[in-house]
């Protein structure tokens, strides 16, 4: 995997998503939601906070699954 090629606003708009639809994951995207919640952790409260206002909070909701919005 090249890390420069990461695009961290996909994941964090899939954040509400991993969350939502935790049990109907496939392999996949299991994968990439342990990997986010594992950088998330990682980050300083006030970061974490500033991501969490900004994209976990937001009224735009992620759209890759129907049953989950």
């Amino acid at each position: 995997m090249h890390y420069d090629s990461i695009r961290a606003s996909y994941y964090l708009k899939k954040w509400r998503y991993y969350e939502t639809a935790r049990h109907d994951l496939n392999q996949s995207e299991l994968s990439d939601a342990k990997i986010f919640f594992n950088a998330l952790k990682r980050l300083d409260d006030e970061e974490r906070k500033l991501l969490t206002d900004v994209y976990y909070r937001s009224e735009e909701l992620c759209s890759f699954n129907e049953k989950t919005g």
